[in-house]
């Protein structure tokens, strides 16, 4: 897989395949994050665990951390503080729901989108 190429938007040089799915995974990490927690309350360290084996995609835990707290803060999930850790779990699942398939929406969108012109050259 690594052999194949793509722009990298920051650089507009040629990106691994590598490169640019660690990119979009930390692009979207917020969904992610959601989504792992919406199928199953989590600690930071179990998210992080689980984000790496499906995408092969390192996120630190100076990344991971903020941004539940700032997923807290938007009150989207809820920490509840154990002895040895803190686990994570979503507070209004209508609402994360929402979010998702509007996210997923999105997604299909811009995929069909890509699809659709890929192949066409001017």
């Amino acid at each position: 897989m690594g052999k194949r190429r793509i722009i990298n938007r920051n650089s507009m040089k040629i990106a691994s395949y590598d490169a640019m799915k660690s990119y979009f995974v930390k692009s979207h990490i917020d969904f992610i994050v959601l989504s792992i927690i919406n199928s199953e309350p989590m600690c930071g360290k179990e998210i992080i665990r689980k984000i790496d084996e499906e995408f092969g995609v390192f996120i630190s835990s100076g990344t991971m951390y903020p941004l539940l707290r700032k997923l807290e803060h938007r009150k989207l999930v809820r920490c509840e503080r154990g002895i040895k850790k803190n686990t994570y779990e979503i507070l209004d699942s209508e609402n994360v729901k929402q979010i998702l398939n509007d996210y997923a929406k999105i997604c299909e969108s811009i995929m069909k989108f890509v699809n659709t012109h890929a192949g066409k050259r001017k």
